[in-house]
């Protein structure tokens, strides 16, 4: 995959996080009835990763390729960081149960973010020619399918039988 069409897709994920992040805390910050509960705490931490993803997209885009290979390894760290996220809440409701109230999760997103972000970081950092880590972020994807599967089927007997 080459390095623009790896900003494009760090572009359009920029874009969604930034919109489901930034009008949150302005909505809970503004006082708009329906969102007392979400807590600052969890999200505000967010935005800067959010904003970094989606100016250096732009920046990277917009530059040469000195710049694309000193930005890929921001986008790489921050991308791994959003896998060990996913990866976490993941393992906390197979292993600990899943949330009451309004709970979602849309099974193979996760999976691919992992996936995606394993490709970013093995492009930016590794430099071998191992063929196991030329598949890393297949096999890092279908790890984490698997354990969506298992979140699935163990909400589909909470719930349905």
């Amino acid at each position: 995959m080459s390095l623009k069409k790896i900003f494009v897709i760090n572009l359009v994920i920029g874009i969604f996080v930034c919109l489901a992040h930034i009008p949150l805390v302005a909505l809970k910050l503004s006082g708009v009835s329906g969102f007392e509960s979400v807590n600052l705490w969890q999200v505000l931490p967010l935005i800067p990763f959010d904003l970094t993803l989606l100016l250096g997209a732009i920046a990277a885009l917009a530059g040469s390729d000195e710049r694309k290979s000193k930005i890929l390894p921001v986008h790489a760290v921050i991308l791994g960081l959003l896998s060990v996220v996913i990866i976490g809440m993941l393992l906390w409701f197979v292993l600990l149960g899943i949330p009451e109230g309004n709970f979602s999760w849309s099974p193979g997103l996760g999976a691919a973010l992992v996936g995606y972000s394993m490709h970013v970081s093995k492009r930016a950092f590794y430099q071998g020619t191992n063929k196991l880590m030329a598949n890393a972020g297949w096999y890092s994807a279908g790890i984490v399918f698997f354990f969506e599967l298992v979140l699935m089927y163990k909400f589909y007997v909470m719930h349905f039988t």
